[in-house]
């Protein structure tokens, strides 16, 4: 009896995408790490997940005073459950820290596509703390029209 190729071309495939859906169960089950809060990467996950929650207050409290944002400067945002966030690195030096992430959009299913941004986050200190400074995504600047 002759092996028929196209069934075990289907075999081949069936399996491949068993692996990849396992790989993303496994992936979207791994629990997201709370970091440091008083570390500069604890004040940027703190300050992303206030942002893609919506929660304005908590993301502007977390900026410092010198860039003039307030709450209203995140009403611009809308997010969707799409969005995922991973550390890239962290720079920390006497004048402050840089904590560089990777931002995913879409990415629905697994042949959906993706767009992934790089973006860095500027942070100082202040009365022992972390404050982003510089312009930090999504607000790039605060105050007045726009």
């Amino acid at each position: 009896m002759e092996a028929n190729p196209n069934r075990t071309l289907a075999f081949i495939l069936g399996g491949i995408a068993v692996l990849v859906v396992v790989a993303a169960a496994v992936a979207a089950l791994r629990p997201v790490p709370v970091l440091d809060p008083g570390s500069p990467e604890g004040v940027v996950q703190r300050y992303l997940k206030a942002v893609l929650a919506d929660d304005s207050s908590e993301a502007a409290a977390l900026l410092a005073p010198e860039l003039g944002c307030d709450a209203a400067d995140f009403a611009r945002g809308g997010f969707n459950d799409q969005v995922r966030v991973a550390l890239v690195n962290t720079d920390i030096d006497d004048s402050g820290a840089t904590v560089e992430v990777d931002i995913s959009y879409g990415g629905g299913g697994p042949f959906g596509s993706e767009y992934v941004e790089t973006e860095s986050f500027e942070l100082i200190r202040v009365d022992g703390g972390w404050l982003l400074s510089g312009q930090p995504w999504p607000v790039y600047f605060c105050g007045g029209d726009g």
